[in-house]
């Protein structure tokens, strides 16, 4: 009975998202915070708050959106920030054997030697 009426629910939110007017997110911009939103913002924003999730950019494609170019171009210039994850999404961990420190994410930890 409880899921019936959360089914219900959902059914009626939904019709009526469908009937709301689409609402353009350059419309928020004013002369208050317009230095702080670029087209790349407003176009990332719009394409991740879509209510169809086929229509919404999955987190890895919203990752690939040229508002994180400036992100992807300082870690190209910088190795020493690159990536914390492989191609397939694993997290990369690198352990400095000279000094017994594993790096993971960017972080790096002692390990205690005595544990091994």
């Amino acid at each position: 009975m409880t899921f019936r009426k959360l089914e219900n629910i959902t059914v009626k939110f939904a019709g009526g998202l469908q009937r709301c007017q689409k609402k353009e997110f350059i419309k928020f911009v004013n002369q208050d915070n317009k230095q702080y939103i670029s087209t790349e913002a407003l176009d990332l924003t719009d394409r991740l708050l879509r209510y169809d999730h086929q229509d919404r950019l999955s987190p890895r494609e919203a990752m690939k959106h040229p508002y994180f170019d400036p992100v992807h171009e300082y870690k190209r210039k910088n190795p020493q920030f690159g990536s914390n994850t492989s191609k397939e999404g694993e997290q990369n961990t690198t352990t400095d054997k000279n000094n017994s420190n594993t790096q993971t994410a960017g972080h790096s930890t002692k390990e205690n030697q005595n544990d091994q």
